[in-house]
């Protein structure tokens, strides 16, 4: 039943983006995106999930960048699953999952920084190239 439920909540929120995409294009583009989050009936939506959206732009670039495929534009699948993954409070595995992409993310910026190091340090050492 709960399984149920939170397929018709996703259909009804697909729906109303659906509703919003004036192109047709399957996408959300993040003017539309604030211009129907300012008009109440998204915000409406959203708020009895739990989504209380204080700022648009950063919400939309949050979901826009954590989509598998990264555009322009937000799908509206990659919208919809992304606010059936917000609502809510977030459970202990959603934070350590957030924990280790942090981590993992972290040590390849450390990687690409001693890399990048060695390789100015290689340049002192040999100045003719």
């Amino acid at each position: 039943e709960h399984r149920r439920k939170e397929l018709r909540e996703s259909q009804r929120l697909r729906e109303l983006c659906e509703s919003m995409d004036i192109n047709g294009n399957g996408t959300i583009e993040r003017d539309e995106f604030i211009v129907n989050i300012q008009n109440g009936k998204l915000r409406a939506h959203l708020e009895v999930w739990g989504l209380h959206i204080t700022d648009a732009k950063l919400f939309y670039e949050m979901l826009r960048t954590s989509a598998d495929d990264v555009r322009e534009a937000l799908d509206i699948s990659d919208f919809v699953a992304g606010c059936m993954r917000l609502r809510g409070a977030a459970s202990i595995l959603d934070v350590q999952m957030v924990m280790h992409c942090m981590k993992t993310q972290n040590d390849r910026l450390i990687q690409f920084f001693l890399s990048g190091e060695y390789r100015f340090n290689q340049l002192g050492n040999n100045p003719t190239g």
